[in-house]
């Protein structure tokens, strides 16, 4: 395990470092925007263009990484961003910022698939489970630790998006001290319709897409949120940190739980209690700072913990090479609800008040539970042959690692495939 940990060290340490600097740039911006007066369904195009950007560069890093290698193009992706990054500091405009992070967007996109894919071809078959857990459990630090520095620091002012360019460009220290040998397998993704996704498991396209729409929004809109209500600068990113480090504190328990129990009664009660923790937010009496916090830590580790289980149950109904394309389409059904969320959040915040943002967290959550509930009572419960695993949310090739895909990831070789097999761990 060691051995294998050491072989991905690199790549994994480059993305948590970019990743950093990519969570302090978004609710830099958001704030920016809001501090200049910006119509808050306006200031939602900038989460927007991420979204639409990191879909495009989906469909398009696996193209560039064939062509250049994995390391040339991760290092072109991060000399972007770092650029983009100086680029915001010196340019004040709500619209350059709109345009910048629709360009940032599929450069993350790029490096996610750099990142998964290399992981994916240093992991042997029998490894994979734990590896994952690994991944997923770094990757969600990285969303913890940018807000966490962002509500500490110094830098929370115009100056954090110079901290954040450092970074980007600190990301390519790893990457390029590796001495992993060049990759040379071609990468090929793939996808599943929806309308036989959504035939056999409405339950988890229900729920990715509405978990979608109300965390897109929330996470973006959470720190005006907090300032609405006369926290600090500092509290207000807390609220980020607070929402993610909840959501890395329950995935696992919520996971294991839906083993034993069934992922729709997990998923169903979750969403429920995420809606009851939202309205809870908005009445929290003024002043009440620790009560709120408790909330958002209750909502984050309900909320942000439903898309494993969700996807858990659709890949519990699919067998074989499906799993890789189910994982996939699930989530271009999240990452299309998360960049609507953002302008719907913002138009509704703009024309009702802040505390529309957590109405309309509630309305979803508690909409796609109910949905949920009335599948439970009218189908049969699918016994589960698979255990929960913990995926991160990031580009399609990281479901290649996924334990539950019987079939051999594309990118390992034959003779890497031999040598796990005789594996002792």
């Amino acid at each position: 395990m060691f051995s294998i940990i050491l072989s991905i060290a690199a790549i994994v340490c480059s993305t948590v470092i970019l990743q950093i600097g990519n969570n302090m740039v978004a609710p830099l911006l958001v704030l920016r925007a809001n501090a200049a007066f910006e119509n808050l369904g306006y200031v939602g195009l900038i989460p927007t263009a991420y979204g639409i950007g990191f879909v495009f560069g989906c469909f398009w890093g696996p193209k560039l990484i064939n062509q250049v290698g994995h390391i040339r193009a991760f290092a072109v992706a991060a000399a972007i961003l770092s650029t983009l990054a100086i680029t915001m500091h010196l340019s004040s405009s709500t619209e350059s910022g709109i345009i910048i992070r629709g360009v940032m967007g599929g450069a993350i996109a790029i490096i996610s698939t750099c990142a998964d894919s290399w992981v994916v071809r240093g992991t042997p078959t029998a490894m994979r489970g734990q590896v994952m857990g690994l991944y997923a459990t770094v990757t969600k630090l990285a969303h913890v630790s940018a807000p966490a520095m962002l509500a500490a620091s110094v830098f929370i002012s115009e100056q954090g998006l110079l901290l954040a360019a450092s970074l980007f460009a600190l990301s390519l220290v790893p990457v390029a001290m590796t001495k992993m040998p060049p990759i040379p397998e071609i990468i090929t993704g793939g996808s599943l319709s929806f309308k036989p996704l959504f035939l056999a498991v409405p339950s988890s396209v229900g729920a990715a897409f509405a978990i979608g729409l109300a965390n897109g929004a929330v996470l973006n809109f959470l720190p005006i949120y907090g300032l609405s209500i006369d926290l600090t600068m500092a509290n207000a990113f807390a609220l980020i940190a607070i929402a993610h480090f909840g959501g890395l504190t329950l995935q696992w328990p919520l996971g294991l739980i839906s083993d034993a129990i069934g992922r729709r009664v997990v998923m169903a009660t979750a969403l429920i209690v995420a809606a009851a923790v939202s309205v809870s937010i908005t009445l929290s009496p003024s002043g009440a700072e620790n009560l709120i916090l408790l909330l958002v830590f209750i909502w984050g580790g309900t909320g942000l913990s439903i898309y494993s289980i969700a996807l858990s149950h659709a890949v519990d109904h699919f067998e074989g090479e499906n799993m890789v394309n189910v994982c996939a389409t699930m989530l271009v059904i999240w990452s299309t609800a998360s960049v609507i969320g953002p302008v719907a959040g913002g138009v509704l915040m703009d024309n009702y008040g802040p505390e529309a943002l957590f109405y309309f967290s509630a309305f979803f959550q508690f909409i796609a539970g109910l949905f949920i509930v009335g599948r439970m009572l009218n189908t049969k419960r699918h016994a589960s042959e698979n255990s929960f695993v913990n995926v991160p949310i990031s580009s399609s090739m990281i479901h290649a690692l996924d334990p539950r895909v019987d079939t051999v990831s594309p990118l390992a070789d034959e003779s890497e495939q031999k040598s796990s097999n005789n594996d002792p761990l």
